[in-house]
C-alpha cells in the first residue's frame, strides 16, 4: 500500500501555475487566446494562485 502525497503547498501552487500558464502561452492554438486576453500576466497570475490557495488550502487570499 502506497502512502497517501502529502497536501499540497503554496510553492507547488505558485510552481502549477506558472508551468501551466507557459505551456499554455507556448501552445500554438492556446496561446494567442491567452496572450491577446491578459494584458498584465503578473496581476494574472498572483490572482490565480490566490484562487487555488483559497479552494486547495482553504486560505483568505
Amino acid at each position: 500500500m502506497t502512502a497517501p502525497a502529502p497536501p499540497p503547498t503554496e510553492d507547488h501552487l505558485a510552481r502549477l501555475v506558472q508551468v501551466f500558464y507557459e505551456r499554455a502561452r507556448a501552445h500554438p492554438g492556446l496561446g494567442p487566446l491567452f496572450n491577446t486576453a491578459i494584458a498584465d500576466w503578473e496581476h494574472h497570475l498572483g490572482v490565480v494562485q490566490d484562487f487555488w490557495s483559497h479552494a486547495l488550502l482553504g486560505t483568505q487570499r
